[in-house]
């Protein structure tokens, strides 16, 4: 298990065989922005680690141009007790309401999208039980994405 940045970027529609060259590019420009960790590009999403401080790291990649967002993550095996477990200790000291929101792109993991959500939602209610669920307009929420690596 280890703490990892997820950064998301705009769509990127061009003609010809530009795409793979503005990924690359801005996947360095992250490179020369943190100066430091590992920075790559899987499934449509750039991943950076190793990082010293995640704050930092958060504030520096933010302003990258072509970042959409930056989201903390934490990258681990796809065992459902450990995912359920680290999604309740992430919302310890969160108040209000949240939302559980899965994405399944490995389609081998034995539970589906609403399935997960169901079940982290639940752990995180027994965990925590000062929060609310609240589907439609959530004061936080819980991204969990089951990823083929």
């Amino acid at each position: 298990m280890r703490e990892v940045l997820l950064v998301r970027f705009g769509e990127v529609h061009l003609k010809g065989l530009n795409r793979p060259y503005f990924l690359k590019t801005l996947v360095d420009d992250i490179r020369k922005t943190l100066g430091e960790g590992r920075v790559w590009l899987s499934e449509g999403r750039i991943y950076v680690s190793d990082f010293a401080d995640m704050e930092t790291a958060i504030d520096k990649v933010k302003n990258v141009f072509g970042v959409y967002s930056v989201s903390p993550a934490v990258e681990m095996e796809k065992e459902l007790e450990p995912i359920l477990a680290k999604a309740a200790e992430m919302m310890t000291g969160v108040t209000g309401s949240f939302k559980v929101i899965c994405r399944r792109s490995d389609k081998r993991f034995p539970l589906n999208s609403q399935q997960l959500a169901v079940l982290a939602g639940e752990r995180i209610l027994e965990k925590n039980p000062s929060l609310t669920v609240d589907v439609h307009k959530p004061q936080t929420e819980m991204w969990i994405e089951i990823r083929d690596h």
